[in-house]
């Protein structure tokens, strides 16, 4: 069983680093094993490994503030904790919001002059 613990002193593995992280845990599948990470990134690539089929879900257990869950074969966590890998999503909302509300702004700036 493998288990992937996200928590803040869980180890930084960067976007560059994870196909290697990846790889170590799919070798180390079929022995009881804890990683600890702190960014979101590998626990993203571990979800797309059970979506391809290349992990079954139930050999795999995420862990954040003391819950226990697991993702489905699609890769997709239900009931997602709050805090868990959140930021990213959370940034791309903030950038969409902004991008919108910037769009409009010009737009209105646009109709003013005339065009």
């Amino acid at each position: 069983m493998i288990k992937i613990e996200y928590c803040q002193d869980g180890a930084p593995v960067s976007d560059w680093a994870v196909s290697d992280w990846v790889y170590n845990v799919k070798k180390n599948k079929d022995a009881d094993h804890t990683f600890r990470v702190s960014t979101a990134p590998p626990i993203e690539a571990i979800r797309l490994e059970i979506a391809l089929g290349n992990l079954a879900p139930e050999e795999v257990t995420f862990s954040y503030c003391d819950l226990l869950f697991q993702a489905n074969k699609y890769g997709a966590i239900t009931e997602w904790p709050m805090g868990f890998c959140d930021r990213g999503a959370a940034y791309a909302e903030d950038i969409l919001r902004a991008a919108t509300k910037r769009r409009r702004l010009e737009g209105a700036g646009n109709l003013l002059k005339g065009g």
